[in-house]
């Protein structure tokens, strides 16, 4: 076809050549990227660069066996006339390209228009990389609500949370607000959004930027130092229902990787707490698991279980054989065992010539995984024969939250955040070598990782009623962003210190509003370091596994006895109600995942878009299309306005009393009761 577009510098005013490629990439779905060339030698054309870091799949072809492509150069700048250049089409999506730059988006089967893109704007001289662009562009729209952007809420801070108790979760839709383009520990923005018109955009661009969202909808994005722009947009097929969004997220899924699956065994409940210092130490606490007849579903063992960060092995004085710890784990509670892995290659380790040498160590001492080679090190060489071959099949990857620099794809500013996917990659691809399906927790995350087994939670938060309140509506949004599986350290880490020790009233109401919650979280586990209890020391030497956090290196038990003999039977009900009463019903949500890129945790604007009462309601949410969900976030309630989506008929769990839907209605919510009720009709 004939070379026919490109987009003006930003402050200049003269012509300039920009090599653009507009293709279908996935049905109903198209690829936009638009590169203006080198910033240090101009002279030379510009053309569209395949081999740059991003979260989409090479292998989405469409309906058609095929994509459509466009592709040219074009010298443009200010005398462009706005006038149409070309026109692509995947399935339902129809892209019109004009001569200044700007793009027009149609929904084809009823040629409707879903938004505009703006000339995109390049400026080589505020990049914060030498060589490379900051980029901005402009999406205009009809009025619309925005879904997505991340798991973001109101909590601040890098170690634990800032004390003055602002922890808040934000709305559902993100109309009016502004997002950096970055994580950390509390803030894992997520570049796709989602409108209630019915189309998806993702900026498939993994360094740093912001994007804002108007107060009636269109958004504004940039990026401050990228080689060329990147954007995936898709809508929903024709013959369906425009406004269920549900095929967004098949689509999303089909182009940034479907979830692996998931094992059995992580659909239970997940027990952990900061830290079980020695293998006899747990054995003890899943052993008392099986004599309750809980099955467990993971059972971790966190930080600090190497000697030094970097080596790589569990400490042989603490865990002396990792083979009977896991073959232990597992007939005691009918767990699989997880492992906490940090990131840092600190000097002395047992691997940190051998990466160093390889040039596998980035900025900081963390792990370079962004290249293959180190990838395939690591595993080959550490995680493979020190953990692997000795049963261990669960990984928790922590410490992932923040953008890491020097890495062999670039500076983070440009890249920092695919480290984040790269890093799980690391053991996806391994494990997948050796036929097992990845399970990995993270704090990190990137579209893409649910491809690598990635579970999602929300950092080391407060033990409070705030905190709890604010994890609702954070949990949805996750899941509105992609995030097929997220969690919570249900009953609240404890950082920073919690005033309340496990066994005084609010603490016990706490968690047994919190584990009600969790129960109906994707998934369930339970992690802490808060006041208590603490366990005897192990008989271990001092100086290697009694290390870390709070008295004795480690805080106060945080298994379902550690509360009150008053407290641990609601505890065991929601374990129950989770593992066996449920189990069906999850199996088949999570095969649903894998296959159609289901959401998990659903809000009602979602399932019920025909319903304008649903809209805005953020602390409720539906678990799959079935159950109805209003968690008690509120110390001292025994009862709780919730809404019931006209539409459907529902059921309360407890005692079958049916709702029709479509009203307000206080229910009756007593310490040991979530109101909890399912679609009957």
């Amino acid at each position: 076809m004939a070379a026919l577009l490109g987009a003006a510098l930003l402050g200049q005013p003269q012509l300039q050549l920009v090599a653009l490629r507009v293709e279908a990439w996935c049905d109903d779905s198209i690829r936009i990227r638009m590169n203006p060339g080198s910033t240090t030698d101009p002279g030379v054309p510009p053309a569209i660069l395949d081999d740059l870091p991003g979260a989409l799949t090479d292998d989405c072809a469409t309906g058609g066996g095929s994509r459509e492509i466009w592709s040219g150069l074009l010298s443009l700048g200010a005398m462009a006339r706005l006038e149409p250049s070309t026109i692509i089409s995947s399935g339902n999506l129809r892209a019109t390209v004009f001569s200044d730059g700007s793009l027009q988006f149609v929904r084809a089967a009823d040629n409707t228009s879903l938004f505009s893109v703006q000339t995109p704007r390049f400026d080589a001289h505020g990049s914060t990389l030498p060589g490379f662009w900051v980029m901005a562009f402009n999406v205009s729209a009809p009025p619309e609500r925005v879904y997505g952007l991340g798991q973001v809420e109101g909590t601040s801070g890098v170690s634990c949370p800032t004390p003055d108790g602002t922890q808040r979760g934000l709305p559902l839709e993100r109309n009016g607000l502004k997002f950096d383009l970055s994580t950390s520990k509390f803030h894992v923005s997520i570049p796709w959004m989602v409108s209630s018109n019915g189309y998806g955009l993702l900026l498939n661009l993994p360094g740093a930027g912001a994007v804002s969202v108007g107060k009636a909808g269109g958004s504004s994005w940039s990026v401050t130092a990228q080689r060329q722009l990147d954007v995936w947009v898709t809508t929903t097929s024709a013959g369906t229902d425009r406004t269920r969004l549900d095929g967004l997220y098949a689509r999303y899924a089909d182009a940034t990787g479907h979830a692996t699956p998931l094992s059995p065994n992580a659909l239970r409940f997940w027990q952990s707490r900061l830290r079980y210092r020695t293998s006899d130490e747990a054995l003890t606490v899943a052993r008392r698991y099986g004599a309750l007849n809980i099955s467990l579903g993971v059972f971790i063992i966190d930080f600090h279980n190497q000697r030094v960060d970097g080596d790589f092995v569990m400490e042989p004085e603490c865990y002396p054989d990792v083979a009977a710890l896991v073959n232990g784990v597992r007939d005691s509670s009918d767990a699989e065992l997880m492992v906490s892995l940090w990131p840092f290659i600190r000097a002395g380790s047992k691997s940190h010539a051998n990466l160093t040498a390889a040039g596998c160590v980035a900025t900081g001492s963390n792990v370079d995984p962004t290249s293959a080679a180190c990838r395939t090190l690591m595993w080959d060489a550490y995680i493979k024969p020190n953990y692997f071959d000795h049963g261990v099949r669960h990984f928790w990857l922590d410490e992932t939250d923040f953008m890491k620099d020097g890495l062999s794809c670039g500076g983070k500013d440009f890249c920092g955040r695919w480290w984040h996917n790269a890093w799980l990659q690391t053991f996806a691809d391994g494990l997948a070598r050796e036929g097992v399906p990845p399970l990995i927790l993270t704090r990190g995350w990137w579209p893409g990782a649910q491809r690598y087994g990635g579970v999602l939670w929300s950092s080391d938060i407060f033990s409070s009623f705030a905190e709890l309140r604010a994890q609702v509506p954070e949990g949805i949004a996750a899941s509105l962003s992609g995030v097929p599986w997220w969690t919570t350290d249900v009953g609240g880490f404890g950082c920073p210190t919690s005033p309340h020790n496990d066994t005084d009233p609010y603490m016990q109401e706490l968690i047994q509003r919190w584990y009600q919650f969790g129960a109906l979280c994707p998934i369930f586990r339970t992690h802490g370091c808060r006041a208590g209890e603490v366990p005897p020391q192990p008989s271990r030497p001092a100086d290697i596994c009694v290390q870390g956090q709070g008295p004795q290196g480690s805080c106060g038990a945080n298994e379902i006895w550690s509360f009150g003999p008053q407290v641990q039977p609601v505890l065991e009900k929601y374990i129950q109600l989770r593992n066996v009463e449920l189990a069906p019903y999850l199996r088949e949500l999570a095969d649903n995942v894998t296959a159609n890129g289901a959401l998990t945790m659903r809000a009602l604007a979602f399932e019920f878009p025909a319903d304008k009462q649903c809209i805005g309601i953020s602390d409720q949410f539906l678990l799959g299309p079935k159950y109805l969900v209003a968690p008690v976030v509120e110390q001292g309630a025994v009862t709780r306005r919730m809404y019931f989506p006209a539409g459907a008929s529902w059921c309360n769990y407890w005692t079958g009393e049916t709702v029709e839907g479509g009203v307000w209605r206080n229910v009756s919510a007593p310490i040991d009761t979530l109101p909890l009720f399912r679609r009957c009709g």
